[in-house]
């Protein structure tokens, strides 16, 4: 028999953090989901934040148990993922198309093709989007690295570490 998720994901109770180095806070968690698509957002809050039982959750949807285990994992991995928070903190430097074109290919995990059919732009306008995306997140990544004195303008406000 298969361990549950929650069996698997073990805390480590020194760092607040699980065995897959993704943040045991539940307000964090709720921050993130807001982002995903509402299946995926009710999937991840459902097993995490009210700690249903894969199982459980695969009966409601008709599915198997694995299923549910192999896709929480994989959102976990999304959302945990640095290209993911830095979108997400980035949108505000985004121009209209970039935000939403990062929205569905970035944020809740679109194909390149699902997202041009979402999008209605062609493939290539998306890849250059991508492409300025891309070097947006990797500016924010470089000013918060090269100048520590900024940090207060790159966290929200009433924070001391950026951890979202």
């Amino acid at each position: 028999m298969p361990l549950t998720l929650k069996e698997t994901c073990l805390v480590s109770a020194e760092n607040n953090r699980d065995k897959l180095g993704f943040l045991n806070d539940h307000a964090v968690i709720k921050a993130r989901t807001e982002l995903l698509d509402p299946a995926d957002r009710n999937l991840l809050r459902a097993v995490l934040i009210y700690n249903q039982p894969a199982k459980v959750v695969a009966e409601i949807n008709r599915i198997r148990p694995s299923a549910v285990r192999y896709r929480v994992r994989k959102l976990i991995a999304r959302i945990s993922s640095p290209q993911f928070v830095c979108a997400a903190r980035s949108m505000g430097l985004f121009n209209a198309e970039q935000a939403h074109v990062a929205r569905c290919h970035i944020l809740q995990g679109k194909s390149l093709q699902a997202t041009v059919a979402t999008t209605g732009l062609p493939y290539h306008t998306i890849r250059r989007l991508l492409t300025e995306i891309a070097g947006i997140i990797e500016g924010v990544r470089n000013l918060k690295e090269n100048y520590p004195s900024l940090k207060p303008y790159l966290c929200p406000p009433g924070k001391e570490k950026c951890t979202a």
